[in-house]
């Protein structure tokens, strides 16, 4: 049992007159439970949700559109925004860590800047039999690199590629521990350059090789890594990538290149489709992969034990367009927004179609986050300079908790605690 315990602080909020007034968080001192009690422990009233995803209803971390380099935090418990954070220089894009506790930003090079990655500790974090909370804070921990393209997350590591051809680490491997420590676990420099992507899987990495038709297989050795071998099933056009709990799965140009994971051992196979598959995802408590193909409208469920693929209309007869998708945090629901700026909802233990919203006027710059304790999706809405809630059990709107930060959010990561329970290892 892990209980809510927030000592109370004063926290200087932000307005646009550029004062700043305290802001009590004594308000959230009541005790919550994060697992092992069979009810949600902190419910929104109407959501529907009778899981018991625990904890503190988190924190959004997002950025602003154009020149300006700074890191927002907005708690979702107080309904305010926390002390603003000074970054280095403008983000591309915005992740969270493994544990959701830190939010990942990268900074691309756009003249003046260079390539780098900074790190956001978003203050609430579990500690012992309780849930700290604390003031947002810039981990003393810089990676520099060229291009930071690839971020892929699998249980309580991340893996981050770089893409460009003078990055001196062609990726690095983290967790939420490692970052506490402002620190990483391993990196790589001998992969030559190439659009790729590293799938963590425990005490391996498996990566592109230089030329995007294979899967090699690296083991960690201590900071560093070892090229293992290389998997014989080839998968050309490599592109996207993602995992369960026993497999890995990467999208090639005739299919899906599946690799079964037992231990060390690593086995290939492909799952064929008609078109090329751009798109992978995955999540441990899910059993088939969900594949997008080139065009983003043909949307592929891939069981990896029978080796089979089959449509799915994930847009109800709409015949629509892809713009991006994402599994919800609990691996319950695929979202999948079009380009037109309605958000599909589908079941995702069965690919069965829930239902749908309409949420964006432009979809240009809009990104998803999922809560980790909710059923709730949170997107922005640059164009009307807002970030939107969808209640994922009644695929609504949620007016009451939309979010006016007064600028156009860009890049949007869901930080807090989950529960313990759902955490776990698939590197059998």
């Amino acid at each position: 049992m892990i209980t809510t315990r927030i000592m109370e602080q004063n926290i200087m909020t932000p307005f646009s007159n550029g004062f700043a007034r305290p802001m009590a968080l004594s308000l959230l001192a009541a005790s919550v439970v994060l697992s092992g009690c069979g009810n949600d422990s902190n419910p929104r009233p109407g959501t529907g949700d009778d899981h018991d995803h625990g904890g503190l209803r988190g924190r959004l971390v997002f950025t602003n559109a154009g020149s300006d380099a700074h890191a927002y935090v907005y708690d979702l418990d107080a309904g305010e925004m926390l002390p603003d954070l000074h970054l280095d220089y403008p983000a591309h894009s915005l992740y969270a860590s493994p544990g959701k506790r830190f939010a990942v930003i990268t900074q691309r090079d756009t003249g003046a800047n260079p390539n780098q990655v900074q790190f956001v500790d978003a203050g609430l974090f579990a500690h012992g039999d309780h849930i700290d909370a604390a003031n947002p804070s810039l981990v003393s921990l810089t990676l520099s690199g060229e291009t930071p393209a690839h971020y892929r997350t699998v249980e309580d590591q991340a893996a981050l590629f770089f893409d460009g051809a003078t990055a001196s680490n062609r990726f690095v491997l983290f967790t939420d521990a490692s970052l506490e420590a402002a620190s990483i676990m391993a990196a790589d420099s001998s992969l030559a350059a190439h659009h790729g992507i590293a799938e963590p899987r425990g005490e391996f990495v498996l990566t592109s090789n230089a030329t995007r038709d294979a899967i090699e297989v690296h083991e960690l050795h201590g900071d560093h890594f070892h090229l293992e071998e290389t998997l014989a099933e080839p998968c050309t056009g490599l592109h996207g990538g993602g995992s369960l709990e026993d497999f890995a799965a990467f999208g090639c140009d005739d299919g899906v290149l599946v690799v079964a994971q037992n231990g060390a051992t690593f086995t290939a196979s492909k799952v064929a489709t008609p078109l090329r598959v751009t798109q992978v995802s995955g999540h441990h408590a899910l059993s088939q992969f969900a594949t997008f193909a080139t065009g983003n409208q043909v949307m592929y469920a891939v069981d990896p034990v029978a080796g089979t693929q089959q449509e799915i209309d994930w847009s109800n007869g709409a015949g629509a367009t892809r713009s991006q998708h994402q599994i919800d945090a609990h691996g319950e629901h695929l979202l999948v927004l079009d380009t037109t700026g309605t958000l599909h909802v589908l079941e995702a233990d069965d690919w069965s179609y829930k239902g749908s919203v309409a949420v964006l006027g432009n979809v240009t710059g809009a990104q998803i986050t999922t809560s980790g304790t909710e059923d709730i999706a949170y997107i922005t809405d640059p164009a009307n300079e807002a970030i939107l809630a969808v209640d994922l059990e009644t695929v609504t709107l949620l007016d009451d908790e939309r979010i006016e930060p007064g600028f156009a959010p860009v890049g949007l990561a869901w930080t807090g605690v989950v529960e313990a329970g759902d955490e776990h290892d698939h590197a059998h």
